[in-house]
């Protein structure tokens, strides 16, 4: 039998790639990984798989995403000799992705897993506000400035803080306060502010000014936060001191007697 296959190749009746085993391609899948810091809305990335094929056939290579086809990939036959890189570049979503890729060259097909992990750039954290002076005094109707100081930090870079608003318990032009206005300015971009030490002298509580102030990542992610500074109504520390008990009363003609004591001594 062999030495009749062997007579008719020779004749050229015979191909002998029809007796050859197809081999199936050789795939490699990217590595898992993670990328951090990523936009809440997605972030882009290029995945790269490299096949060959021994027989250097024509390969159809698909992409999948958690179990959906999103991409397809003909590499024509004579070009998969060597590992060609074949790249697939999508936005993917925040949490954990299964790429799948799947390589055929008309035989079985072989295909290979990576996971991709995409976590979201956290808001930044405020630690703590201060205001200087926290306290303005005298009430003398004048704009101060205000010099604030944000503790802020995120996991992915830097932060900027900014005011926003300013509100007051008080209104602009209440009665007892002077009618100035306005009790407040922010700077350009929010990067300063000035206060007006004024307060309405009808409220016992003094003025209460909040203010607001956004603190933003490099991602977009903005957490808020507050601080207050006061005018007081006036400087006493606590309550006024209670009224003196009034005295017992002097029995009749006691005082007599101790003027007419006092006249002896002298």
């Amino acid at each position: 039998m062999k030495n009749l296959i062997k007579t008719l190749t020779v004749l050229g009746l015979i191909v002998p790639s029809v007796f050859a085993q197809n081999t199936p391609p050789t795939l490699t899948c990217p590595e898992s990984s993670t990328v951090d810091c990523a936009p809440t809305n997605g972030a882009p990335v290029t995945l790269t798989a490299t096949v060959a094929d021994a027989e250097t056939n024509a390969v159809t290579l698909v992409w999948f995403v958690d179990g959906t086809a999103f991409q397809t990939n003909d590499l024509a036959a004579g070009t998969t000799a060597t590992p060609v890189a074949v790249t697939f570049s999508g936005v993917f979503g925040v949490g954990p992705h299964d790429v799948v890729v799947s390589a055929s060259d008309g035989g079985p097909a072989v295909s290979c897993t990576n996971t991709l992990e995409i976590v979201a750039d956290a808001p930044p954290v405020i630690t703590n506000i201060t205001a200087n002076p926290r306290v303005l005094w005298p009430p003398n109707h004048k704009l101060r400035r205000i010099q604030l100081n944000v503790q802020a930090s995120d996991d992915c870079g830097a932060v900027t803080s900014r005011v926003v608003s300013v509100t007051s318990n008080e209104p602009e032009r209440g009665p007892g306060s002077g009618n100035h206005a306005p009790d407040w300015v922010i700077g350009q971009d929010g990067q300063s502010l000035a206060l007006r030490a004024e307060r309405s002298g009808k409220n016992k509580s003094g003025r209460v000014y909040t203010i607001t102030i956004a603190t933003t990542d490099t991602g977009g992610n903005t957490t808020n936060g507050t601080v207050t500074v006061t005018v007081p109504h006036d400087k006493r520390k606590g309550p006024p001191p209670p009224a003196p008990k009034p005295g017992k009363p002097t029995p009749p003609g006691k005082d007599k007697a101790k003027d007419k004591a006092k006249g002896k001594k002298k």
